[in-house]
């Protein structure tokens, strides 16, 4: 355990992650495996996923750490025909109610390097160092938010 890492993810108009947790495709099961060994991750809510897709914020806007995982269901959760057969499951400390209030992409590029381009599993690793300076910026987002 030791790694840092963004969670992105699409805007499907539900919770998430959901109660359960965050869920990986079965292709996407090295990603799951990652993610689920990891100290901490930060939340991103990426732009629209093709025609189909509700607008996102492109902002990370919350952050967690893992309970357990991945563990393999017996019935897959199905989101827009995809298959989502593992779960790692986690406790989200913080998430923004409005989560145009987070940090944007382009300071994510700017500052931290952070890409966020396509990748299977949508979780790229990043530095403790940034991982504590962007979780110290959300919980001020945050504290304004509680006013």
């Amino acid at each position: 355990m030791g790694k840092y890492y963004i969670k992105k993810h699409y805007n499907t108009g539900e919770e998430y992650p959901g109660p359960e947790g965050v869920h990986f495709t079965a292709r996407a099961c090295r990603a799951a495996e990652k993610f689920a060994a990891c100290r901490g991750f930060l939340l991103y809510e990426a732009g629209s996923a093709g025609k189909t897709g509700l607008a996102g914020s492109k902002r990370v806007y919350g952050y967690g750490h893992i309970l357990a995982g991945p563990l393999k269901l017996e019935e897959a959760r199905v989101v827009r025909g995809k298959e989502y057969l593992y779960l790692v499951q986690v406790e989200v400390e913080i998430t923004l109610k409005n989560k145009m209030r987070g940090i944007p992409l382009v300071v994510l590029r700017e500052q931290y390097g952070v890409s966020l381009r396509p990748s299977l599993g949508g979780i790229e690793e990043i530095s403790e160092a940034a991982f504590r300076e962007m979780k110290g910026q959300l919980d001020a987002a945050w504290e304004g938010e509680q006013r």
